[in-house]
């Protein structure tokens, strides 16, 4: 049967990235005591729960410092954030890890929004990101996607390699579609990011 009428008939059954993503309780079983508790709730915090670079961090964690592999980083948020970095860059395609790095300098976007930061079609390169490889989340309510608080923060230091030009017409966009969506606090951020003080100073007067 084509696999259309089989979902209309509720004969199917979906998991997607966020199915697969360990919460809380789950997490704490990962660990097996391995590790405080306090450093759990920021793990989950940085990584969304992402299986993958969740179980490489819970593995860093537990190793005796003795054990651990030479690093550059002084603390397991930078361990993670090497990870993060060098992991992808080895298994995204050009194209996937220019976009990436870019929707790094937003809180949320939509498709039209990842488009616009493309500067080409962008559906289906988000669609692989958040089904394929799973570093993109998305709230089941507002339908928004977000890269994770730990990917971004590693993504961080690729943007100083973005043309000062190109960054400033990503904010500007970022400022326009945030405005239009009623995020006003995030527009002002972004307008202010963009060098327009005006549009920001708008932005402000109306959170």
């Amino acid at each position: 049967l084509p696999l259309s009428l089989m979902k209309a008939r509720g004969e199917v059954d979906e998991i997607g990235p966020r199915d697969l993503a360990f919460d809380a309780s789950e997490l704490e079983v990962l660990a097996a005591g391995r590790v405080a508790p306090l450093y759990l709730d920021k793990l989950l915090r940085e990584t969304d729960g992402t299986p993958v670079v969740t179980c490489h961090a819970v593995r860093s964690l537990s190793e005796p410092l003795s054990q651990r592999p030479s690093l550059t980083a002084r603390s397991w948020t930078q361990a993670l954030q090497e990870y993060y970095r060098e992991q992808l860059r080895t298994d995204l395609r050009p194209e996937l890890w220019r976009l990436i790095c870019r929707l790094s300098i937003v809180e949320a976007f939509d498709v039209s929004l990842a488009t616009k930061v493309n500067g080409a079609p962008a559906g289906e390169m988000v669609r692989e990101l958040h089904c394929v490889h799973g570093l993109v989340n998305q709230d089941p309510k507002t339908r928004l996607y977000r890269l994770p608080n730990g990917l971004r923060s590693a993504l961080a230091a690729e943007l100083q390699w973005i043309e000062e030009d190109e960054s400033r017409r990503i904010h500007a966009q970022a400022a326009q579609w945030f405005s239009t969506h009623g995020f006003g606090h995030h527009a002002a951020l972004h307008a202010i990011a963009a060098n327009d003080s005006r549009l920001a100073a708008a932005y402000i007067a109306k959170v």
